[in-house]
């Protein structure tokens, strides 16, 4: 039999560092070949698929906790590609959703057609989620089923130039069945700089068992109630757990759970994402479900082992650098004297000024200072164009410390995704 644990690995692996939109295209790419090689055993998917449809349909309400199941034995598994909205992947009847909801492609139904343009969904999340007139487009990325919008609401006619005190907030969007021009897009994810959790986004999605804690390390908000949670459905039942009172800085995963409700069709790996928000009024529960616009949201897809033994912890979020930068930028001086693997990048007056000369073939820690109120990121890319490593956008003023795997020698360009036309800086990496 299998060992649970590489299936847990296989299905959603422990979260890491981001990976890059290189990495994730990768993974939908072979996620496509798969697909095609399907085809050649088509009949058969759809004799499978008919007995799920069938257990799907006369087990027990999604809600309730109904040990061992009712099924024919078949474990619930996770969805491969997670969907946060408008379907939910912690709501298993939403799957069927889902599938319906692109077989009206086809069929031009106007319920379905405006799926299959990703910015469509990007701007009806914002509108209806998060409640804004509209978006601005700050930074976009494209992959073979996935896109990634780094959106604001619209800059007010009265506002200065910088825009100063909008939230910005990075929302991935992909095409968890059909690919292409006829596929339907759902949101992924979403992530702002102003409500930071201590769990990088990953492909797969990140990894956790029951009793992990998962940490709110940054919060721009004050007088302002912000909600932590994590929402998880293993088939059978759904699982809610969390903080609405916005005095709580942390959330427990659920679990472990009593053997009985993972068998059967009750999977032990559950589908599920880990949010924070912040809201005017008073919190209400799921961020997808409120019934008020958030002011802010992040929330990462995750898999649950619900019998797993905790871990340490759960993946190193960015962490404040300490001690003062110079002002005006950095000192190209100070760059010479300090090791090449220790290096100092600022973000002002959406440019970015910092030390150019980088260590080939070791592990670096990059400094990020950011002196407005403005979101900025930083991404590196190779002489081709290629990601080599990005970091959260972040909303300064702050100070920022991120990690970047060891790089091959040659040359980079490190870039702002927010600010790409002012915001970039060439990068030599060598034997310095």
């Amino acid at each position: 039999m299998p060992d649970l644990r590489d299936d847990l690995d296989r299905l959603a692996g422990h979260a890491g560092e981001p990976v890059s939109f290189e990495d994730l295209s990768s993974a939908r790419r072979r996620r496509e070949r798969r697909r095609r090689a399907e085809g050649l055993v088509v009949g058969l998917a759809v004799v499978v698929a008919a007995a799920v449809f069938l257990a799907t349909t006369f087990r027990s309400s999604p809600s309730s906790n109904v040990p061992g199941g009712t099924s024919t034995g078949v474990a619930y598994a996770p969805p491969e590609v997670p969907y946060l909205w408008p379907e939910n992947w912690t709501v298993p009847t939403d799957g069927e959703s889902l599938a319906a909801v692109q077989a009206a492609v086809p069929e031009g139904a106007p319920y379905a057609t405006w799926r299959t343009d990703p910015q469509q969904v990007v701007e009806r999340f914002a509108t209806e989620v998060l409640g804004w007139s509209g978006i601005d487009v700050h930074a976009q990325e494209s992959g073979p089923s996935f896109q990634t919008w780094g959106i604001s609401p619209p800059c007010p006619a009265d506002r200065p130039a910088t825009c100063s005190g909008l939230p910005y907030e990075v929302v991935r969007v992909s095409q968890p069945g059909t690919t292409g021009a006829d596929g339907i897009w759902t949101v992924e994810s979403v992530q702002t700089g102003s409500l930071q959790l201590d769990l990088a986004l990953t492909d797969p999605v990140p990894g956790l068992v029951g009793g992990d804690r998962v940490t709110l390390t940054d919060s721009a908000f004050s007088g302002v109630p912000v909600a932590i949670g994590v929402q998880v459905t293993n088939g059978c039942t759904s699982v809610w757990n969390g903080d609405l009172t916005g005095t709580a800085l942390s959330v427990s995963m659920p679990g472990p759970v009593d053997p009985a409700d993972t068998a059967g069709s009750c999977g032990r790996l559950g589908a599920g994402y880990v949010f924070a928000y912040a809201v005017a009024g008073t919190p209400s529960g799921d961020p997808f479900h409120e019934s008020q616009p958030v002011t802010a949201l992040t929330a990462i897809p995750v898999v649950l082992d619900l019998q797993g033994e905790p871990s340490a912890s759960a993946t190193q979020a960015p962490t404040p650098s300490v001690g003062p930068s110079p002002s005006g930028g950095v000192d190209q001086a100070a760059c010479l004297s300090a090791p090449a693997s220790h290096i100092a990048i600022v973000g002002e007056s959406f440019e970015l000024s910092g030390c150019t000369q980088w260590a080939a073939g070791t592990r670096l820690a990059i400094d990020f200072e950011v002196r407005d109120a403005i979101p900025m990121g930083l991404e590196l890319r190779n002489a081709t164009g290629a990601l080599q490593w990005s970091s959260p956008i972040v909303t300064g003023p702050g100070s920022y410390s991120f990690s970047v795997p060891a790089l091959e020698p040659g040359q980079y360009v490190l870039v702002d995704p927010v600010h790409p036309a002012s915001a970039r800086l060439e990068i030599s990496v060598g034997a310095y």
